[in-house]
């Protein structure tokens, strides 16, 4: 299947030409809001608890509604961490319900600036429930990074595999953060699913008034055939 090819294969062209110029010199460590990871893992032994929050509208159910995600992350060694997560989702005029379920393994290659591109892999099992319909979902992934200055730009390949399901899908996910200050941080990313022509767009704003806690806030404002408006809050923590 093509790529709705023109688009996406200009966000490449872009991230690419970023990658050829700049040093890095700033450390990032926390992934994005939405669904881009980063390049770093957890140092071994850390522990890192999340809490996201997300309140929203779906344009085609005209259905407001809140879901809680749990997530705990652990550092097994100094380039390879774990994680495992939930989510509980409550519709208005219905009940509260177990939405999804999943585990993600991430190794990174190399240190940081070592290389041209900070390149790291993940695998991520998701489990999904819709009323009476079940989705197994299996999800490698790559992770390419580059900083120049205090800015970080990544860009996530995912390929979809539906375990259930005879047609996986190819997503992209891209972030841009910029390292303002010692407690600022300003970004924004895009994803995409290029089989559904499904997407979305959230920029994004974190606070770390300590450093082992961010507080995160985002909207994400849908693209293509998503009908799913949401503002998003987080609470990251590490141990």
């Amino acid at each position: 299947m093509p790529f709705k090819s023109i688009a996406l294969r200009r966000h490449l062209t872009a991230f690419s030409i970023l990658l050829c110029s700049g040093i890095s010199s700033f450390a990032h460590r926390e992934d994005y809001l939405d669904k881009t990871l980063v390049y770093m893992t957890l140092s071994q032994g850390e522990v890192e608890p999340e809490y996201w929050f997300d309140y929203g509208h779906r344009s085609d159910e005209k259905r407001y509604f809140a879901r809680h995600h749990a997530v705990l992350e652990y550092g097994i060694t100094e380039r390879w961490m774990i994680e495992g997560g939930a989510t509980f989702e409550k519709e208005m005029g219905r009940a509260f319900k177990f939405g999804s379920a999943l585990i993600e393994t991430r190794y990174r290659f190399a240190e940081e600036g070592e290389w041209p591109v900070d390149l790291a892999v993940s695998l991520e099992g998701e489990y999904e429930k819709e009323d009476d319909d079940e989705l197994f979902l299996i999800e490698p992934r790559l992770i390419l990074s580059r900083d120049i200055g205090k800015l970080n730009f990544t860009l996530n390949l995912v390929q979809e595999y539906a375990v259930n399901e005879r047609q996986g899908a190819f997503n992209t996910a891209f972030g841009i953060r910029h390292d303002t200050s010692r407690y600022l941080r300003l970004g924004a990313e895009h994803k995409h699913n290029w089989r559904d022509d499904r997407g979305g767009i959230m920029p994004q704003i974190w606070f770390v008034p300590h450093e082992e806690v961010t507080l995160k806030f985002g909207v994400s404002f849908p693209v293509g055939r998503n009908d799913e408006t949401f503002g998003r809050f987080a609470l990251e923590l590490e141990f």
